[in-house]
C-alpha cells in the first residue's frame, strides 16, 4: 500500500521502492538493501496504514521538479524518490529530471542515434547508461546507487552491493543494469532476454540469455521470507527460513516470536503469547526474548492488551497478569508505552518511598507525581491520608500498628494515644473517660456519675466510684448512690459520703436507713439525731420510726417509747424491761420526753374532741406531731390525703390548680392534674414546686410531635428543630442536649445519658415531674431501671400496676398490690375504693380518701365528696369533694404510672374546694 494505491514489487514503479511485501505491507525497502530498521511484522488485515505494528510507510515523492514531466511518468522510484521516464516535447529524462533535450544531446539521442531524443532516450552516451527510458550519470545520484562505471553509454559495472546486476552484452540503447528483484524482462539489442527473481535482494547476473525465455539472475541472498535461488517463498509464520515449512525458519519476526531451535535452526517460530511444553511463550505476552534453552520459558518484555508485565524477584521468570493481580508490593501503570506492575515504592513512576502495600488511586485523584494509596510501610509509619510513610506520626495522630490514625474520630480531641483514648481536647473542652474510652465535652456537661477532676493545673471528667450516682471532688465522695447501694452515708460534716446497703448504715448503729427520699441526695444514712431520738448509743428504724437499739452507761434505760437513752424514767411513768412506760391514764407527749395525761378522745392520736367517747365524735385538734384532717382524722402527713398540704397542725387543701402541693398558693404545686404539666418555679429547687400550666400541644415550645402521655397530660415527644430533643417533656436546645441525650435523631432521643431514663422519644430524670411518676432510679444506660410503682422495667418500659395500686409484685396478670392510690385501701394484696365493702372490711359512702382497718371492721377515711367547711368546727367532722370523685380516680388508675398519678385525674375533673 503507497499513498493508498497497491504497486507490485516485481515491476516498476513498485519495484523501485519494495524489495519484498507480504501482506499488504513492505518489509524490505529498495535503498536500505536491507530490512527496515522497523522490521515489520507482517499484518493480518493487509491494511498496513491502520495497524499500529508497522512504524512507517515509505512514500517516495517525484524529483522532477521542472513540471516537464508527463502526467503519471514520474514513476521509476530509486530509493525514496520517483524519477521521471517519460518527458514532454522537447525535454528528456536525464539522472530522472526532464532536461531541454538541445543541452543533453551529449548524453541523450534517439535510438537511430541521429539526432537528440525527444521525451525519452533511445540511446545514451558517455558514462551514462540507460534505465527506465532515460539516461543516468555514474557518479552521481540516483545513478550511482545503480551502476559503478559506464562506457559508450553502457553500464560496464553494477553498484557495490550486488542490488543490481549487469546483463551480457549490454548495450547503449536498452537498460544496461537491472534490479535483482525486478522481474520485468528486457530484451537486449542482440535479442536476448533478462529479468530479476522476485524477491530478491542480491544477486549475480546470468551468463547467457536466451531470446524466448528470459534468463533470470542468479539470487544469492533474499528478503526475509523467501529462501533458495529462485526466493522460494517461506511459510507465513517464519521471518527467514532455510527450507519450506513451518519447521525451516531460521529467524522469526522480532519480539513478538521467537525461533524455537537452538541457535539458528531451522525450526518453528513460536508466538511470545504460546504456553507448551518446550520452548514455551508465556502466557498473554505480547513481545519477548528467546528462551536461554528448550526447558526454559521466553522472558517476556511487553504483555498483550490489558494485561501488565510483572517481573517477580529471584528466578520467577515475569509473567503477564490483570490489573488486579499485579500483587502484595505492585502497582499497575504504563512505563514508556509499557504496561507494567511497578513496585510501590518506585517514586519516578507514580509509588510512595518506603510503602510496601498500595493500591492504585482513581483517576481523578491521580496526581503527576502520585498514582497509588500506600496501605503499608516498611520500617515507616503510614501517614493519616495514606500518602507517605513517616519516621513518626504527626501531630493530631496516634501510631496503630504502624498506621498514622487522626484523633479527630474522638469529637473535639487534638491529641490522642489510640483511637478511644484522648489525652488533650481541644480548646474549651475536656477529657471525659467512660468505660475505657475517652470524649471531650464541656465541663459543665461533666456530671451523672462523672465529677470535674484537677490537676497539675489541667482538668479532666473522671467517672466516679461503682457505688456512686454522682459525685463531687473525689471518684469515691458520692453525693448519691445507686440502686444497688442506695444509702449516702454522709462523711461528718460534709455533703458527699459513701454508698452502702441498708446494713451497711447501721454497721456502727450511730446511723439507720432513711428511705425517704432526698431531692437531692436520694435515700440517707442518717445520725439517730436526726430521726427523733436522743443519747442514744445506737439506733435503728422500725415501722413506727426511728429508735434507740442500745443504751449503755450512765442513760443505759430506754426512753419513752425508746427515744432516747436516759438516766431514770421520767414523771407519770416507770421502768418496764429496762424501758419507761407511761402509768396508765397518760400517754408520751408528742417528742416522747413526758408523760401527758391521756386524751379520753377515741380518735387516734387526737388530744380534744367534742362528743368525747360517744358515737359522734368529732376530733377538733390532734397531737404534737400529727394534722387534722377534713373528716376530723389525725394523720402523721398531710400528703397521704392528696391535695393537701400541713399547716398549723391541720391538713388544708391545695390552691385548685394543683394535684399536690408544698404550701399554699398556685405557684407552689408539686403536681398537676390530668391536662397540665408542673412548670418548676425555681429549677435548681423541686421542692419548693411550681405552677400548673397547659399540657404540651403541637408546633408550640418547638414541640413538632406530642406523643408521651405521663398522668393524664401530654408531653413533647419529637422537636420540630432535628439537633434538638425533649428533655423532662420538653424540647431543648442543642447546646444543652448533648448532657442528658447521647444520640438524637430527626428531633427526638434515641439513647439517654446515665441516669436519664428513655421514654417516647424523651429522656426524663427520676428526681423530678413528670419522671418521678413514672421511675424511680435510673442507669448509666440510660434506661428506667426501677419503677416508680416497684415493679421491674421491661427494656426500659414500666409495666403498669392492677387498677388502684401505687405499687405492686408479681408478673403481668397475677400482680399483688403493696400500696394504693388515694382513694383506695389495700385488702388482701387489692385496692378496693374507699366507699366499698370488701369481705370484713367496709366502706364509707362518698369517702374519697382512708386507710383500712388493722384487721376488720371500718376504713378510717380522710376526705368525703360533701362540702367541707373549717374542720376545726366542732359542728361539722366531715369535709367532701365535688360528686364524681370516684370515677376520676378509677380512670387514673388505669391510665397512670407512679404513685401520685391516680389522683391526678381525679383532681383535674372532679375536685372541690374544701
Amino acid at each position: 500500500v503507497l499513498k493508498s494505491g497497491c504497486y507490485d514489487t516485481h515491476a516498476a514503479p513498485g519495484s523501485g521502492v519494495c524489495w519484498e511485501a507480504r501482506r499488504g505491507a513492505c518489509g524490505w525497502y529498495v535503498e536500505e538493501n536491507s530490512i527496515d530498521s522497523g522490521r515489520h511484522e507482517a499484518q493480518d488485515n493487509g491494511a498496513r496504514d491502520s495497524t499500529e505494528r508497522v512504524e512507517r510507510v515509505r512514500e517516495a515523492t517525484c524529483a522532477d521538479s521542472t513540471g516537464n514531466c508527463e502526467a503519471s511518468a514520474c514513476n521509476v522510484q530509486i530509493g525514496d524518490k520517483l524519477y521521471c521516464s517519460q518527458c514532454k516535447t522537447g525535454f528528456v529524462p536525464i539522472n530522472g529530471q526532464c532536461t531541454a533535450k538541445a543541452g543533453a544531446i551529449d548524453k541523450c539521442k534517439n535510438a537511430a542515434d541521429s539526432e537528440a531524443g525527444d521525451r525519452t532516450c533511445g540511446k545514451c552516451l558517455g558514462t551514462t547508461f540507460m534505465y527506465k527510458g532515460g539516461c543516468y550519470q555514474t557518479g552521481q545520484q540516483p545513478g550511482q546507487t545503480m551502476c559503478k562505471t559506464a562506457q559508450d553509454g553502457v553500464c560496464t559495472e553494477a553498484a557495490d552491493g550486488n542490488a543490481y546486476f549487469v546483463p551480457p552484452n549490454a548495450d547503449a540503447s536498452h537498460d544496461s543494469v537491472v534490479a535483482c528483484n525486478d522481474t520485468t524482462e528486457i530484451t537486449l539489442t542482440d535479442g536476448k532476454k533478462y529479468v530479476g527473481v522476485a524477491n530478491c535482494l542480491t544477486c549475480t547476473k546470468p551468463a547467457n540469455g536466451n531470446t524466448n525465455t528470459p534468463t533470470a539472475a542468479t539470487c544469492t541472498k533474499c528478503v526475509d521470507g523467501y529462501f533458495g535461488a529462485a526466493c522460494t517463498k517461506c511459510h507465513e509464520s517464519c521471518l527467514t527460513c532455510s527450507t519450506a515449512g513451518e519447521s525451516g525458519c531460521t529467524a522469526c519476526a522480532e519480539g513478538t516470536h521467537f525461533l524455537g531451535a537452538a541457535g539458528n535452526g531451522p525450526g518453528k517460530c513460536v508466538s511470545c503469547g504460546t504456553v507448551q511444553s518446550t520452548w514455551s511463550g508465556v502466557a498473554n505476552c505480547a513481545k519477548c526474548t528467546k528462551p536461554v534453552n528448550e526447558n526454559t520459558p521466553a522472558v517476556c518484555t511487553e504483555c498483550a492488551d490489558s494485561y501488565y508485565l510483572k517481573t517477580a524477584t529471584g528466578a520467577t521468570p515475569p509473567s503477564c497478569v490483570g490489573a488486579s493481580e499485579c500483587g502484595k508490593g505492585l502497582f499497575p501503570t504504563t512505563v514508556s508505552n509499557i504496561k507494567t506492575c511497578i513496585s510501590c515504592s518506585t517514586t519516578a513512576n507514580g509509588g510512595i518511598t518506603d510503602c510496601s502495600e498500595c493500591s492504585l488511586l482513581p483517576s481523578a485523584s491521580r496526581s503527576s507525581t502520585t498514582l497509588i494509596t500506600c496501605t503499608k510501610c516498611t520500617g515507616k509509619k503510614l501517614s493519616p491520608l495514606k500518602d507517605a510513610c513517616l519516621t513518626a506520626c504527626p501531630a493530631g495522630t496516634y501510631d496503630d500498628n504502624n498506621v498514622c490514625k487522626s484523633c479527630n474520630t474522638i469529637a473535639g480531641c487534638s491529641t490522642c494515644s489510640s483511637g478511644t483514648v484522648c489525652t488533650k481536647c481541644e480548646t474549651g473542652k475536656i477529657v471525659k473517660t467512660a468505660d475505657g474510652a475517652t470524649s471531650c465535652i464541656d465541663e459543665s456537661a461533666c456530671n451523672n456519675g462523672f465529677f470535674v477532676k484537677e490537676q497539675d493545673g489541667s482538668k479532666t471528667c473522671e467517672a466516679c466510684d461503682s457505688t456512686c450516682k454522682t459525685c463531687s471532688g473525689a471518684a469515691a465522695q458520692c453525693t448519691s448512690c445507686k440502686t444497688d447501694t442506695p444509702y449516702l452515708k454522709k462523711t461528718d460534716t460534709s455533703q458527699t459520703g459513701t454508698c452502702v446497703d441498708a446494713n451497711g448504715c447501721s454497721s456502727d448503729n450511730t446511723y439507720y436507713a432513711d428511705d425517704t427520699v432526698d431531692p437531692t441526695s436520694g435515700k440517707l444514712c442518717r445520725k439517730c439525731a436526726e430521726g427523733g431520738v436522743t443519747v442514744c448509743t445506737t439506733c435503728e428504724k422500725i415501722e413506727s420510726g426511728v429508735v434507740c437499739k442500745e443504751c449503755t452507761g450512765e442513760t443505759a434505760i430506754f426512753g419513752l417509747n425508746k427515744k432516747s437513752c436516759v438516766k431514770e424514767c421520767p414523771e407519770n411513768s416507770s421502768k418496764q424491761n429496762d424501758t419507761c412506760v407511761c402509768n396508765d391514764g397518760f400517754t408520751p407527749n408528742a417528742d416522747s420526753s413526758a408523760c401527758v395525761a391521756a386524751s379520753s378522745c377515741r380518735t387516734p392520736h387526737c388530744q380534744t374532741c367534742t362528743g368525747e367517747g360517744q358515737e359522734g365524735e368529732a376530733c377538733t385538734a390532734c397531737a404534737t406531731g400529727y394534722y387534722l384532717t377534713p373528716t376530723g382524722q389525725c394523720v402523721d402527713k398531710c400528703d397521704k390525703l392528696g391535695g393537701y398540704y400541713a399547716d398549723n397542725n391541720v391538713c388544708k387543701p391545695c390552691s385548685p390548680e394543683c394535684a399536690s402541693c408544698s404550701t399554699a398558693g398556685a405557684n407552689k404545686c408539686l403536681s398537676c392534674p390530668a391536662g397540665k404539666v408542673l412548670k418548676y418555679t425555681d429549677d435548681t429547687k423541686p421542692n419548693d414546686g411550681g405552677s400548673c400550666v397547659d399540657e404540651c400541644k403541637t408546633n408550640t415550645g418547638g414541640c413538632e410531635t406530642c406523643g408521651a402521655v405521663i398522668g393524664g397530660s401530654k408531653y413533647c415527644s419529637k422537636c420540630g428543630d432535628a439537633s434538638q430533643a425533649p428533655l423532662n417533656g420538653n424540647c431543648a436546645a442543642n447546646t444543652a442536649r448533648t448532657k442528658f441525650c447521647t444520640n438524637a435523631s430527626n428531633g427526638a432521643c434515641t439513647q439517654c445519658a446515665n441516669n436519664y431514663f428513655l421514654l417516647d422519644g424523651g429522656c426524663y430524670e427520676t428526681s423530678r415531674q413528670p419522671g418521678s411518676q413514672v421511675c424511680t432510679t435510673a442507669d448509666s444506660n440510660g434506661q428506667c431501671s426501677q419503677c416508680a410503682n416497684t415493679l421491674s422495667p421491661n427494656d426500659g418500659v414500666c409495666p403498669a400496676c392492677p387498677a388502684g395500686c401505687s405499687k405492686c409484685s408479681g408478673n403481668s396478670g397475677s400482680q399483688t398490690c403493696s400500696a394504693c392510690l388515694t382513694g383506695y385501701y389495700l385488702s388482701t394484696n387489692t385496692c378496693v375504693k374507699c366507699d366499698t365493702d370488701d369481705n370484713t372490711i367496709k366502706g364509707v359512702p362518698d369517702c374519697v380518701s382512708c386507710t383500712a382497718p388493722a384487721s376488720s371492721g371500718t376504713v378510717t377515711c380522710y376526705v368525703t365528696q360533701t362540702s367541707t367547711v373549717d374542720p376545726t368546727d366542732p359542728s361539722v367532722n366531715k369535709g367532701g369533694l365535688s360528686s364524681g370523685a370516684i370515677a376520676g380516680i378509677s380512670v387514673a388508675a388505669v391510665v397512670v404510672v407512679g404513685g401520685l398519678v391516680g389522683f391526678l385525674c381525679w383532681w383535674f375533673i372532679c375536685r372541690g374546694k374544701a
